[in-house]
């Protein structure tokens, strides 16, 4: 600077020529190449957004042009991320412009906000660019929180999308609520619907060309693929392609079919008694409910049976209607006294109830008798000792012999405690009640004690292990309490089978001869009637014995004259009765000119019984000159 201040022309030169260049000192920036452009900016976002489709890829960077100088320079171009070296370029000017170069996908992995620039080294003078500044944003709209519910027309709310209001309107109308945190231009609302969240399926898309307009969607019975409850639901997405979580979700109930309609009151077989009463022992074994077809039936209905307003679980119910059984807890419900019961029940479709208003009204008696009530509840009570029955000459405990035949049978047990005056025991025999065989309790026994007659006994029949057990009531109700069984071994009944009888004897000389066998089977029989009365021989094998004998006592046998067959009558012959065959051609054939006799034996109650009576006839099995009979044609049965 020359004094006093003042500069010279060629200063002033020099100096106007430094401006000069320090304007151009930075190079124009970087571009990304076409292939893998930024977003256009908008007026309410960072601009250079970076789509989320390119974030962690190779990007193509272009470098513009710029003045090389002379030719034959050697230069390298080096590109900056955010101030650190990413890329480099050798060259030997002149280069053709744009110079293409590679921005590695490690740099656009995360969000914020990046400087983009190069330095072009040239002979080794460099010069740096001017930065683009590159935004990459991988929030979604409402800071990738879920959205609120969408909202739906005021009947769909009530009612779920039904036929009639399809039939009506067309379409329902989904709003999506406009706002929520960070909401841009150019935003993307997706609908979705379905059955179930995994099984949903995109409705449409809403682009925001602004923050004002309503956003809504028209939901269409072509996007309705079935009946029941399905979801509807949004997701934000935003330009950059960032989408957020699934929205708040709203339950639709979908109901294309007809509601239910002729809804019939339940049937409660169990209270139709002339009392309308339910028991105890009806309790136990469980409550049937029947529930009769209504129109407008549909596969996905289920039934909810309410007793005395506490609903049991929802069953399936079928087209022609179901039977639902109430457990005893339900039926209880803490109550052992008398209380006046109902029960209603509702058809669920789809979330929604239909009710049946009519119900069936009825009482519940469970005031019980004898010891206290067991929990889970049960018809036989632990507390109710088991009896010992004793016959009047067999010493051993719990067995009946003949020498105990037609005298009493005493049975005893051990009480319970607090036994009240109004209760009373009830003797069971082979699980029947036995008829006048019932002792009162009061405060004051020790003991439960029946005193059997013979005839008890005798109706039960021999086996093993016949079950002697009772019960115990009171005066209030019906209910009753069940002692375990006790098994006691009878064989002292004496049991009379019906006596087996020949058919056809000869009604001039009183004998089975040729003209009383039977043709079966294209061979000779002798027929025998079984008289009927006797249900025990139903489905029991009867052994059938013939022998021959050389007297009228029927004490001297015939050798070779013995035979036996077996035989099962149905329940039908042997309440009637029923003929069996003794064949010809064997013991009977050998008998000849003598006495024959026939009887059977049988298994009852697990024991053998005494065979039957046997009939012995006089036998003449021998024609004129010692022949043997033969087949008379015409006797065919």
């Amino acid at each position: 600077m020359s004094a006093k201040g003042k500069i010279t022309a060629a200063e002033a030169r020099l100096a106007a020529r430094n401006f000069r260049l320090r304007i151009a000192a930075d190079l124009d920036p970087p571009a990304f190449n076409s292939a893998n452009p930024l977003l256009p900016d908008t007026d309410d976002d960072f601009p250079n957004q970076l789509p989320k489709a390119l974030r962690g890829t190779d990007l193509k960077i272009d470098i513009p042009q710029f003045d090389q100088g002379e030719n034959g320079r050697r230069g390298i171009i080096r590109l900056f991320w955010n101030g650190e070296p990413k890329a480099e370029t050798p060259f030997t000017t002149p280069i053709t412009f744009p110079v293409e170069m590679t921005l590695p996908a490690s740099a656009t992995g995360s969000e914020g906000e990046y400087e983009l620039k190069y330095i072009a080294i040239i002979a080794g003078n460099d010069t740096s660019s001017l930065p683009l500044v590159v935004n990459i944003d991988t929030t979604a709209p409402n800071n990738s929180r879920p959205g609120e519910q969408v909202g739906l027309p005021a009947e769909v709310e009530t009612d779920g999308i039904t036929r009639e209001y399809l039939d009506i309107n067309g379409k329902v109308v989904v709003t999506v609520p406009a706002t929520y945190l960070d909401a841009k231009i150019d935003d993307e609302v997706i609908l979705m619907f379905g059955p179930s969240i995994p099984l949903a399926k995109e409705v449409g898309r809403f682009p925001r060309p602004n923050l004002i307009e309503t956003i809504q969607f028209d939901l269409l019975e072509e996007h309705i693929t079935q009946e029941g409850d399905h979801s509807l639901f949004y997701v934000l997405a935003d330009r950059k392609g960032n989408e957020g979580p699934y929205s708040a979700f709203r339950t639709v109930p979908v109901m294309l079919t007809p509601a239910p309609t002729d809804l019939l009151p339940p049937l409660v077989p169990l209270a139709d008694d002339d009392a309308n009463l339910i028991d105890y022992a009806d309790a136990v074994q469980g409550v049937r409910v029947v529930i009769r077809a209504y129109t407008n039936w549909f596969s996905s209905d289920r039934v909810v049976v309410t007793f005395d307003g506490n609903d049991h679980a929802p069953q399936a119910i079928g087209r022609d209607g179901t039977q639902v059984t109430l457990p005893y807890a339900l039926i209880f419900n803490g109550d052992y006294g008398i209380k006046n019961s109902r029960i209603t029940y509702r058809i669920e479709r789809n979330g929604k109830a239909f009710e049946e208003l009519v119900g069936r009204n009825f009482e519940v008696d469970l005031r019980m008798p004898g010891p206290k009530p067991e929990d889970p509840p049960q018809e036989v009570h632990p507390e109710l000792k088991i009896l010992t029955v004793k016959g009047a000459v067999s010493a051993t405990d719990n067995v009946l012999t003949e020498a105990d035949a037609n005298q009493d049978v005493s049975a005893t047990a051990v009480i319970y405690s607090d036994v009240g005056d109004d209760q009373y025991a009830q003797l069971y025999w082979n699980g029947v009640e036995a008829t006048g065989v019932r002792v009162a309790l009061n405060s004051a026994s020790t003991e439960i004690a029946f005193t059997i007659p013979w005839e008890v006994v005798k109706a039960g029949g021999n086996g093993a292990a016949i079950p002697v057990s009772y019960l115990v009531g009171h005066t209030l109700n019906e209910n009753v309490y069940h002692s375990g069984p006790r098994e006691v071994d009878v064989s002292g009944i004496r049991i009379v089978l019906p006596e087996p009888a020949f058919q056809n004897l000869d009604p001039t000389f009183d004998v089975l001869n040729c003209p009383s066998l039977r043709v079966h089977n294209g061979a000779l029989h002798a027929e025998i009637k079984v008289p009927g009365g006797d249900s025990r021989l139903a489905g029991k094998e009867l052994t059938f014995i013939y022998q021959g004998w050389t007297n009228s006592s029927g004490n001297v046998a015939i050798p070779d004259t013995s035979d036996s067959f077996t035989y099962t009558p149905n329940e039908d012959e042997a309440r009637d009765g029923f003929i069996v065959r003794l064949p010809y051609e064997s013991a009977l054939s050998e008998t000849r000119q003598a006495w024959g006799s026939i009887h059977f034996t049988v298994d009852i109650d697990g024991a053998p019984a005494a065979p039957s009576e046997r009939h012995l006839v006089d036998v003449e099995v021998r024609r004129p000159g010692g022949l043997a009979c033969q087949i008379p044609v015409r006797r065919e049965s």
